[in-house]
């Protein structure tokens, strides 16, 4: 087996896992009749403010699926868990949302926030959805705060989160487990036309490059309850709009890989060039 044949299988297997506990018998999470809220901190802005962001990319996820719900993305910089509980009320109960994700974490791993304090916000986070009848879904921390290795206290993190998930019952998004996929894949590329340190996941050591916030929509609309006929819809909706970055791919019969952009792909560069320029406020 060649090496090109070698990477499309894995490719393929990676696609084909499930990321998500059992989502409500099967059923989907979201309709056209629902009003979606994605909560979160600066991964999520981010994921709504870029073109390829993965709040964007789970919308038009859903859309390629004849799925069109009233949606909004309340993801601020900087944010802990803590900060978004003390908007939880105005962000999400006001909005009277019916499907709630909820992606926390990073900034308290990066701060020092203790462990028990982070699940006492999840789970007050979560009391405030299930009191008002809205679906949950738990997306798991990415990164350790900055720094795109793994850490026993990221692990830790997302085993709560994960726990959590399974005794609510709610649907949990396997975010981190598709990131480290990605990463301890020897066959994925670093990005390093959207930075200098040959990141793969990220492209500024937290916020998603246009792979990264691939693998979160993945997981996010897995989580949603969509089936591989539906995830492949999903996927050749992405890959035909012109806006975003497209996967990496190989060049020619190389080792070396790269992203082949045109001339309206070269915005979107633009755009996560910006972001990555900015000041990350944690």
């Amino acid at each position: 087996m060649n090496r090109s044949r070698s990477l499309m299988m894995r490719v393929a297997m990676i696609c084909a896992v499930g990321s998500s506990f059992p989502a409500f018998g099967g059923e989907k999470l979201v309709s056209n009749d629902d009003t979606l809220v994605f909560m979160g901190d600066s991964i999520t802005e981010f994921g709504l403010r870029r073109s390829h962001g993965y709040v964007n990319l789970v919308v038009k996820g859903l859309a390629a699926n004849g799925i069109s719900p009233k949606w909004e993305g309340v993801g601020i910089q900087g944010e802990k868990s803590g900060d978004m509980l003390k908007r939880f009320d105005r962000d999400v109960v006001a909005k009277k949302a019916t499907v709630v994700t909820i992606s926390a974490g990073v900034n308290d791993i990066h701060q020092k926030k203790s462990f028990e304090s982070f699940m006492e916000n999840e789970r007050a986070m979560v009391a405030k959805t299930k009191a008002m009848g809205a679906k949950t879904v738990l997306l798991s921390p990415t990164t350790a705060g900055f720094g795109e290795p793994d850490t026993d206290e990221l692990r830790r993190f997302v085993g709560g989160v994960k726990g959590l998930a399974r005794e609510e019952g709610l649907a949990y998004a396997q975010t981190y487990e598709q990131f480290r996929d990605m990463l301890n894949d020897v066959d994925s590329p670093a990005l390093t036309l959207l930075n200098n340190g040959g990141l793969k996941g990220t492209c500024d050591f937290v916020h998603m490059s246009p792979a990264g916030d691939r693998r979160m929509a993945r997981a996010t609309l897995r989580a949603f309850g969509l089936d591989e006929e539906e995830m492949a819809k999903a996927e050749t909706a992405w890959n035909e709009d012109a806006s975003l970055v497209p996967l990496v791919r190989r060049d020619g019969d190389s080792d070396t890989f790269s992203v082949s952009l045109t001339a309206d792909e070269e915005k979107s560069v633009a755009e996560a060039q910006a972001v990555a320029d900015e000041r990350v406020r944690f």
